[in-house]
């Protein structure tokens, strides 16, 4: 009987799926020999890795916490949106109420941002996670990928080449094209001109005199419509990403290795 110790293939051995191939090497994990081209992550065999990529609970309930916050913050921004168009038109003089109801559903909409934020991270480092599991890692443990989303002036460029790793990751190019994440972090970047701005004038221009009624108003025309956008984007961006982990996550159990779309169609 070949024997070999761990790591290294004993001489003359072969793979077990394909037979006509020398191993290399035995599997970390289970022992079995491998060859070069079921080789996988860490020196384990397909099987293996597939058992350990199952290990990893799936994105789904993740996603769902953080589709069903944004889109409280989509209806609290949309309510806001229309609410500053009432109190635009109504001027100064106008409803005390509709005033108070706008700044109650904006402060809604702030905090579930936050929230929904919050979510959003906790998915995208189940999904890093899940696709690092898979072999099909972006160069970053999870804990890091987040981090690039928090640290300041990173974060204007680095989530965007992350989230594109991801999507290339789990559906291939095309299935990353079709995202248009381009567009949606063109939104994000447009969200944090508009908030800066904001700051500005509220901490500086407006500090002493207060802010012109009208400016004010079209100010929170202007970031609700930038939140609802915004926040349409991400639901989008979540809900077809979830969606191709969901189909990577259907080829393990089903006993197989996921692949990228493109390089299925390739194939």
């Amino acid at each position: 009987m070949l024997t070999a110790t761990a790591g290294e293939a004993a001489p003359q051995a072969v793979c077990p799926t394909h037979p006509s191939r020398e191993a290399v090497r035995t599997c970390v994990r289970c022992g079995g020999y491998v060859c070069s081209a079921c080789e996988r992550q860490e020196g384990q065999c397909p099987e293996c890795t597939r058992q350990t990529a199952l290990e990893v609970p799936d994105s789904r309930a993740r996603a769902l916490r953080a589709v069903v916050s944004l889109l409280i913050t989509l209806g609290a921004s949309f309510l806001s949106l229309l609410f500053h168009v009432g109190l635009l038109l109504m001027g100064e003089e106008g409803d005390e109420a509709l005033e108070k109801v706008t700044a109650v559903v904006t402060t809604v909409g702030f905090l579930s941002g936050y929230g929904s934020r919050v979510y959003f991270l906790m998915w995208f480092h189940r999904v890093v996670r899940q696709l690092q599991a898979q072999g099909a890692g972006i160069g970053r443990t999870p804990g890091g990928a987040v981090w690039m989303w928090l640290i300041p002036f990173v974060n204007f460029v680095k989530p965007f080449t992350l989230m594109k790793d991801v999507a290339e990751k789990a559906g291939g190019a095309r299935f990353a094209a079709s995202l248009h994440l381009g567009l949606w972090w063109g939104v994000q970047l447009l969200f944090y001109a508009v908030d800066t701005v904001k700051r500005v004038l509220v901490k500086v221009v407006w500090k002493e005199s207060g802010a012109p009624w009208d400016a004010a108003c079209v100010l929170g025309i202007v970031m609700a419509l930038v939140v609802v956008l915004l926040t349409l984007s991400y639901v989008r961006v979540v809900r077809e990403l979830q969606a191709r982990m969901d189909r990577r996550r259907a080829a393990l159990e089903a006993g197989n290795e996921p692949v990228p779309e493109d390089e299925a169609v390739a194939a």
